[in-house]
């Protein structure tokens, strides 16, 4: 059994048997606002509090110190001293952050890293050239793993796309590969207002539902 991280919200690490795999790549996906950049600063709150560095790759703009604020009722001003941002402009600039991970992470000693959201420029890039996005892709997801190997936690979320063909069902962004390369795969769907389920597919099945308030998640 491999080491289980808190993910800072007792819904999450109840649905995950203890928390975030250590070892592993954690994927989170689903729709707008159904509560993915909320874990994130969930996560990048928990890790941070504890004296712990995380770096967080953002590529929607995502991350709020007043977001986190609420969700924290603690001095956020010594918390986000442990929680680095990097602003993600597009796929190039994704490629080069990412390549030069292993050694950002060594020499700044992190222990988490939180990539929010991995699909974002991924997709509009796929357009024009999906061969060589998708082997980017594929050599992105072996830095992460290479990582999460040496024992980095590693959270990411990711976009969905409508299922043409069943109109109540999403497709993941990144499809096989990106389910492949991740050992916890959890969808979130909204449910009415701002109450949403979390269905745990890989690597059991499993579901919480639950609703998103100021101060994070909690149970239904």
């Amino acid at each position: 059994m491999t080491e289980k991280i808190s993910s800072g919200n007792k819904v999450i690490d109840s649905l995950l048997g203890g928390g975030l795999e250590k070892n592993n790549i954690n994927m989170f996906y689903g729709e707008a606002a159904t509560g993915k950049t909320t874990l994130c600063l969930l996560f990048a709150a928990e890790m941070a509090s504890k004296g712990k560095k995380v770096l967080f790759l953002d590529s929607e703009n995502g991350f709020s110190i007043e977001r986190l604020s609420q969700l924290r009722k603690l001095n956020v001003s010594k918390i986000v001293e442990n929680i680095f941002v990097i602003k993600l402009k597009d796929f190039d600039d994704q490629r080069k952050q990412i390549s030069m991970l292993n050694e950002v992470v060594e020499k700044g000693n992190f222990e988490g890293i939180i990539f929010d959201t991995m699909g974002y420029h991924y997709r509009r890039a796929l357009k024009d050239a999906p061969y060589r996005v998708n082997k980017e892709a594929d050599n992105q997801f072996c830095v992460l793993k290479s990582l999460a190997d040496k024992g980095v936690c590693v959270l990411i979320t990711n976009q969905v796309y409508a299922n043409f063909r069943e109109k109540d069902r999403v497709e993941i962004v990144g499809g096989e590969m990106f389910r492949n390369w991740s050992y916890v795969l959890v969808e979130i769907r909204k449910l009415e207002e701002n109450k949403r389920k979390a269905l745990l597919l890989k690597p059991i099945k499993r579901q919480k539902n639950f609703q998103i308030l100021e101060g994070g998640f909690t149970p239904l």
